[in-house]
């Protein structure tokens, strides 16, 4: 639910937590970690924003590291890590003498932890070398977290753009659909003729529903017989159904030929 709030000590979490409460039981520092979280919503998701509180003299209003994660519980732990960061970084002095002088600070490059850190290839051969080959594979995997959660805020970015780009191109899509909609709505019937319309030049015009009659004045031809009171006769005769010959009537113009012609034969 957006807004929900937690408050929480994490006394039973291990992980960053319960090396966060037995660090500062180390250092004598007074007070115990609280977690405080609150929902938000962040592009459609609930995420839990966390930060956990310690009490410092040398801040009045004491330290504050925050994390952001999908579920409290991961939240905590990550808040909890860069808080150990910024108590190794401050109190180097009680860190170089006790059990946390090998956890990261906050600063990676400072020449004190460069310092520190060549040291456990001088522990491999003098001292236990399995204190330095447990510190160095710590410091391996954390440093392969800041990579990985580097990569991550770098995706979660580009996701975010790609969303963005995404929610744009559809209104785009959306009102060129809409202008296309209203332009073939404003485009006049292909019955009807619009003498303003610039789009409608050159269309025939529509022929439905109207009757059109003979033309007054034939265009070629024989001029028409009203004009002419000579070419009745003939009008009439081509008018005529045409008669075909019968059979006796074929035979008789046959013979008709025959006889005209010279020699008798055709």
């Amino acid at each position: 639910m957006e807004g929900a709030r937690c408050v929480s000590s994490c006394e039973e979490e291990d992980g960053f937590p319960r090396i966060l409460r037995e660090t500062l039981q180390w250092f004598n520092l007074p007070g115990r970690p609280e977690y405080h979280g609150r929902m938000f919503q962040d592009g459609g998701e609930h995420k839990w924003l966390v930060g956990v509180h310690l009490d410092v003299a040398r801040a009045p209003d004491g330290w504050w590291s925050t994390a952001v994660a999908y579920e409290f519980r991961y939240a905590c732990h990550i808040a909890a890590r860069d808080m150990l960061r910024a108590v190794s970084s401050t109190y180097r002095s009680l860190s170089r003498t006790s059990p946390m002088k090998f956890f990261p600070p906050v600063d990676k490059t400072a020449p004190r932890w460069t310092q520190r850190v060549a040291v456990l290839s001088q522990m491999k051969a003098f001292e236990d070398p399995s204190v330095a080959y447990l510190a160095l594979y710590l410091h391996a995997l954390d440093d392969e977290y800041d990579k990985l959660g580097l990569q991550y805020r770098k995706l979660e970015a580009r996701y975010r753009a790609s969303d963005a780009l995404l929610v744009t191109c559809q209104r785009q899509m959306l009102h060129l659909e809409t202008q296309l909609s209203t332009l073939h709505a404003s485009r006049p019937n292909k019955n009807q003729f619009n003498p303003h319309c610039l789009g409608c030049v050159g269309e025939p015009r529509a022929t439905q529903g109207l009757r059109v009659g003979p033309p007054t004045q034939p265009t070629q031809g024989v001029p028409e017989s009203s004009h002419y009171p000579l070419l009745k006769p003939w009008k009439a005769r081509e008018k005529s159904p045409v008669s075909y010959l019968g059979r006796e009537d074929r035979a008789s113009m046959g013979a008709f030929l025959t006889l005209s012609l010279p020699g008798g034969r055709i």
